[in-house]
């Protein structure tokens, strides 16, 4: 995981626009992370502050819905993601290969290669100390409604957009209900 991948990824971060402070605080956190010598940043190993994982928002067909799987450690609904493996040649090929193995869809359509960015804490567990993820979010739409959850994930469906944005909404993570109204602005 060397340089052609950070020099795409810095391309990527040079082009993002961020429409909030917090995917501006994000940005310039991504892009410090990016210096770390040869990609380390890229492994799941690298704990201090963290590494870059991707993850895939997928709009359904109609426009008005995101497909999202309830996470079995965080117990909430999240888009699908996760590590980057040594294949993935970039965050889009990350975030590609997790919905297929979390929720089986291979046909996606790339919209965006960079829609969102976020950092957030990764709680300490079993296996792990307590970590950040630099997640790189694409956002894809698929033609179908049909999905299945892998056995990776607890469960995987659809929540319209105004679900996502209503107080009395599914119980997701402040960062999904964000696209979520950015989306709605679209």
């Amino acid at each position: 995981m060397g340089p052609d991948r950070v020099f795409g990824l810095r391309q990527s971060l040079a082009a993002f626009r961020p429409g909030d402070a917090r995917q501006t605080e994000a940005k310039r956190q991504m892009e410090q992370l990016l210096g770390v010598g040869e990609g380390q940043a890229f492994h799941r190993s690298f704990l201090d502050p963290g590494h870059f994982t991707a993850s895939g928002f997928i709009l359904g067909g109609d426009g008005q819905s995101l497909l999202l799987i309830f996470h079995k450690k965080l117990q909430r609904w999240l888009q699908p993601g996760g590590h980057f493996e040594l294949s993935d040649v970039d965050h889009v090929a990350a975030a590609r290969r997790e919905v297929a193995e979390e929720v089986g869809l291979e046909d996606v359509e790339l919209v965006l290669p960079l829609y969102d960015l976020d950092v957030h804490v990764i709680p300490e567990n079993s296996k792990e100390a307590q970590h950040l993820h630099f997640d790189l979010r694409v956002l894809f739409r698929s033609r179908t409604l049909d999905v299945h959850a892998t056995d990776e994930v607890e469960s995987a469906r659809y929540f319209s957009l105004a679900e996502l944005t209503s107080a009395s909404g599914a119980h997701s993570d402040d960062s999904v209900e964000r696209v979520a109204r950015q989306l709605l602005r679209v």
